[in-house]
Parts: C-alpha cells; sequence; structure tokens
C-alpha cells in the first residue's frame, strides 16, 4: 500500500503567471467628431449621432471599469443610463428617442 503525502505538492519555479489582457484606451478625439455631430436641426441625424456616442462608450468602458472602482452613486447613474438607452430602443417616435438617448449619454 503506497503512502500518502500529507504535504502539498510545491510549486514548479521560473514558471511566471499569464499576462493580464490589455484592454485598448480609447479615442477621445473619436468621441469628440462624434458630438460635433450634434449640433444640426436634423433630428434623425442627432439621434444617429447619439447612437455613435453609446457605441463608443461601449467600446470604451471595459478601459473605464478597470482603470477605478465605482462607488455606489455611480453604480445608480450607470443604471440609470441602461433603463434609458433601453427605453430609447423600444420608443416610438424620434424625439422620445432623443431624450431617451441624451439621458444615456
Amino acid at each position: 500500500m503506497p503512502l500518502r503525502r500529507n504535504r502539498p505538492l510545491r510549486k514548479k519555479a521560473g514558471v511566471p503567471p499569464p499576462p493580464t489582457p490589455k484592454v485598448p484606451v480609447p479615442r477621445q478625439g473619436e468621441l469628440k467628431e462624434i458630438y460635433k455631430k450634434l449640433v444640426t436641426a436634423n433630428i434623425s441625424t442627432r439621434i444617429a449621432a447619439l447612437g455613435e456616442a453609446l457605441d463608443w462608450w461601449d467600446a470604451a468602458q471595459k478601459h473605464f471599469m478597470l482603470a477605478a472602482k465605482l462607488n455606489p452613486n455611480q453604480i445608480k447613474l450607470m443604471s440609470l443610463a441602461l433603463k434609458s438607452r433601453n427605453l430609447a430602443i423600444g420608443a416610438g417616435t424620434e424625439p422620445e428617442k432623443e431624450q431617451a438617448l441624451l439621458t444615456a449619454v
């Protein structure tokens, strides 16, 4: 009958842990160009620009979430933004969509 080990096996020396994934830094110049499109009289163009701004945020969200922890007030505001975004998706008229997207941004 073989003897059982009471102590754990030692880890192999020289094996580094796997690297943490690199998150690309968002380019704020792109967001600046998107916001320039908001200055127009055409409501559909403004809605499209707000949609692009939310797409930019979706791509940049990982970077900002890893950079700092959110406090409870910021979590509450993010929840409100998500609710407004979902409201904009299901909104019937263009002014309702625009208002909901502005709240989300």
